[in-house]
């Protein structure tokens, strides 16, 4: 330890090149000196700026919170016009804004007026030091894909709560890891390789000159399930990603066939809802724990597994994240309600209570952080189906009533119209005409009332563009999204 002292976000931060849980290739102060490497640096002294912070009581994080607010919202007020107008026009002082509860006064932003109106959400200027990087744009699985433009900022404090979220997850960056999702690239050629599985020589190119890192595997999600099987089987990871249907699907085939994956330790799920059943048959498939991740393109990440296990702390450092019910107000610890953010360090294109159509239920946790806890994150909503009644009535119900059936592997419910469900289903050789009957029969008592239903097999369900697996669809909602 040489006692130097850093400040980062206000606070002084010392003994910066310690770690008790990533084995360092550099001591960061040699990196921030050289300005090549500098940005490198500034992501370790975030992550150990959250190492402080994570500890810090609630109402400190809050103030913590209301102190880049008003950073923010000074700065939206100057040099973004569609809150420039949105200020004036609901009579928003910006100096009056001194806790959150002043700042719920603020209109919920929809994702169709942030889509409608992307352009006056641009900037006009950004802080010094602060510079534009990539545009991405979300899935589109609502229905309503969007456009997010981050800044180098940006980009430091995601590779921080990537840290964080590694470190609290137990995942050792210097074993082997694979990964099977979706990824945009270059050229076909690089495609058809992914897709076949690609092999790099670490975890994160960019955190390469700081931390010991082993080698990663690639492939992509829309690969035959049983070549991924096959794949895993031959590289042998130590950790596995993934989103939640696919490794159902694995893991349905791994128990098929009574094999498993030699030397797996952990697996990690994003991108999509993990329901507690679908959870359950990973981690008995797999014979390993289960660890969620919520992040959003939007805002990064949201919320990492608490590691003594009560559910998801929410990164408070990165977002406002709230949970309201329908009228508006916080919903009490226990009630599931809708998930409400603000972005904390986006200045290009800030997000300020802006609805990410997920729902989520608070909790308590007695590990010590003063971190805010998500005991349940359900992610998109699944649309109501309608019944010919006329009543609505939500589709977890009909989904979880496939699930006992035999002989599915996946099940997709789309409603055609008031009558008319399409059942896709991806079918394993237990399959028999008995199945349909059984898929019939649970979609009369659902609907209460006898309707048309059109049932599809399949090897494996078709998925959306960004790789997800939506198991229900509600094409007289799609029609005009909300």
């Amino acid at each position: 330890m040489n006692g130097k002292t850093l400040k980062v976000g206000g606070s002084q931060i010392t003994d910066m090149h310690e770690s008790t849980f990533f084995k360092l290739r550099c001591d960061p102060l040699i990196l921030a000196a050289n300005p090549q490497t500098a940005p490198i640096a500034s992501v370790w002294r975030a992550f150990r700026h959250l190492d402080q912070t994570q500890w810090w009581s609630r109402a400190k994080l809050e103030q913590y919170q209301v102190e880049r607010l008003q950073t923010l919202l000074t700065h939206c007020a100057r040099h973004v016009p569609y809150y420039r107008e949105l200020f004036a026009k609901n009579n928003f002082v910006v100096e009056q804004i001194r806790s959150l509860a002043d700042y719920r006064r603020l209109p919920i932003l929809t994702r169709s007026t942030y889509q409608d109106q992307f352009n006056s959400f641009v900037t006009e200027e950004l802080p010094e030091a602060t510079l534009l990087t990539d545009l991405r744009t979300t899935s589109g699985t609502s229905g309503l894909p969007i456009k997010v433009q981050q800044t180098n900022v940006v980009g430091a404090w995601w590779l921080a709560f990537y840290l964080r979220d590694l470190e609290w997850c137990g995942l050792d960056p210097r074993e082997p890891v694979a990964g099977i999702r979706t990824l945009k690239l270059a050229t076909p050629e690089l495609e058809q390789k992914f897709k076949e599985g690609l092999r790099s020589p670490s975890w994160n190119s960019i955190l390469t000159p700081l931390i010991e890192m082993g080698p990663s595997f690639g492939m992509d999600l829309k690969q035959d399930p049983q070549r991924q099987i096959e794949w895993l089987l031959q590289i042998q990871p130590t950790y596995l990603l993934s989103y939640p249907s696919n490794l159902d699907y694995l893991a349905t085939l791994l128990r098929e066939r009574g094999t498993h994956i030699p030397n797996l330790r952990r697996i990690q799920t994003f991108a999509e809802t993990l329901d507690d059943s679908v959870r359950q048959n990973i981690e008995e498939s797999f014979g390993v724990p289960v660890m969620n991740l919520y992040s959003c393109i939007e805002a990064g990440y949201l919320a990492s597994p608490c590691p003594s296990g009560a559910g998801l702390h929410i990164h408070a450092e990165n977002v406002i994240l709230e949970v309201l019910d329908d009228h508006g107000l916080p919903c009490p610890t226990g009630q599931k309600g809708r998930v409400v953010l603000t972005t904390l360090r986006n200045f290009a294109t800030p997000f300020l209570r802006y609805e990410i159509l997920d729902d989520a239920t608070l909790g308590d946790c007695s590990c010590g952080r003063g971190l805010p806890l998500l005991t349940r994150v359900d992610g998109k909503r699944r649309p109501n189906l309608w019944l010919p009644d006329g009543r609505r009535r939500t589709s977890v119900q009909l989904v979880e009533a496939f699930r006992p059936i035999e002989g599915i592997r996946q099940s997709q419910i789309i409603q055609k119209q008031v009558n008319h469900i399409e059942i896709r289903v991806a079918t394993n050789s237990s399959w028999t005409e008995q199945r349909e009957v059984e898929i019939r029969q649970a979609v009369t008592k659902f609907f209460e009332a006898p309707i048309q239903v059109e049932i599809g097999k399949y090897d494996y369900l078709p998925r959306s563009a960004g790789g997800k697996l939506l198991t229900v669809i509600n094409e007289l909602e799609r029609k005009n999204p909300g």
